[in-house]
C-alpha cells in the first residue's frame, strides 16, 4: 500500500511553469549565483547552496504556486541545458545563407538565463587560431584594379627587374651557346626522345617545392666555391707576405756578412 500512495504522489505532477515565472526564477538565481553557481562540491557548500535554494523557493511562492528546492534546482538546471542549444542555434543561424529550417526567433527567458550563466560555460574558450569564435562575418570586397594585382606583367616585370634575373640578350654571342644547360631542360631532353620512356609528362615536370630545393642546390654551390676562390686567395696572400719577410732577412744577413768582411 505504501508503495501505490509513493506511485500516487509521483503521478501527480506540477503544473508547469509559464513564462513569468521562469523570468523571475531566473532573477532570483541572479541575485544569488555567486552561491548557486558555486562549483565546490564540499559539505558546507552543499548545505550553503541548499539554503539559498529554499530561500528562492520562499521567495517565487510569493507570486506562483509553492515548488520545493529541487525542483526549482533541476528546472534550473534543465533551463540552462535549453538556453546552450538555444545559444548554439543562433550562432548556426547568423552565419547561414538563408536556406534549412525555420528561422529561430528570439527568446526573453533564455536570454536572461544566458545573461547568468558564465560566458565561458556558453561560448567557450577563446582561440586566436581559429575563426570558430566569431560572431561577425565581413563583406568580401573584390579589387577590380589591374594594377594592384600580384600576377600582373608590369609586377612581374618590376619584380625580375628588382632582383637582377632580366636578361640582356643584345650582348650575347657565340659564347653563350657554350653556357650549361638548366637541370629541368636536361630533364625534358633526355625523356623527349625516347617514346617508351617509362616516365609521364607530369613526372618530367617538377614541382614548386623541388624547383625551389634545385635553386637553393644551385645557391648552396656557388656560396662555396666563391668561398674557396677567397680562401685561395687569403692563402696566395699569406705566401706572399711570408716570401717577402723571408726576402728582407737574406738581405739583412748579406749586409751584416759585407760589414765583417770590411
Amino acid at each position: 500500500m505504501d508503495n501505490l500512495k509513493k506511485r500516487e504522489v509521483n503521478i501527480n505532477r506540477t503544473t508547469r511553469m509559464c513564462s513569468d515565472e521562469k523570468l523571475l526564477l531566473v532573477q532570483l538565481v541572479d541575485a544569488k549565483k555567486t552561491v548557486v553557481e558555486c562549483k565546490t562540491t564540499d559539505k558546507v557548500s552543499l548545505k550553503t547552496k541548499l539554503e539559498a535554494w529554499n530561500q528562492i523557493s520562499t521567495e517565487l511562492k510569493k507570486s506562483f504556486p509553492f515548488r520545493s528546492a529541487e525542483s526549482l534546482q533541476l528546472a534550473w538546471k534543465n533551463m540552462k541545458t535549453a538556453a546552450k542549444k538555444y545559444s548554439k542555434k543562433l550562432k548556426e543561424q547568423s552565419m547561414g545563407t538563408g536556406g534549412g529550417g525555420k528561422i529561430i526567433s528570439s527568446d526573453p527567458v533564455f536570454d536572461a538565463a544566458l545573461n547568468v550563466m558564465h560566458h565561458l560555460t556558453v561560448e567557450g574558450l577563446h582561440n586566436e587560431f581559429d575563426n570558430d569564435t566569431e560572431s561577425t562575418i565581413n563583406d568580401i570586397i573584390y579589387d577590380n584594379d589591374k594594377e594592384n594585382d600580384c600576377g600582373s606583367e608590369s609586377n612581374v616585370f618590376e619584380y625580375l627587374a628588382r632582383n637582377n634575373q632580366i636578361n640582356d640578350w643584345k650582348k650575347g654571342g657565340p659564347s653563350n651557346l657554350k653556357s650549361a644547360i638548366s637541370a629541368p631542360l636536361k630533364v625534358k631532353n633526355g625523356t623527349q626522345n625516347k617514346p617508351n620512356s617509362k616516365f609521364s609528362d607530369e613526372e618530367i615536370c617538377l614541382k614548386p617545392e623541388d624547383e625551389l630545393a634545385l635553386l637553393l642546390l644551385q645557391k648552396a654551390h656557388e656560396k662555396h666555391r666563391y668561398e674557396i676562390e677567397l680562401l685561395k686567395l687569403q692563402i696566395k696572400k699569406e705566401f706572399l707576405l711570408i716570401q717577402k719577410i723571408k726576402g728582407n732577412n737574406i738581405d739583412y744577413q748579406s749586409d751584416e756578412d759585407d760589414e765583417d768582411q770590411v
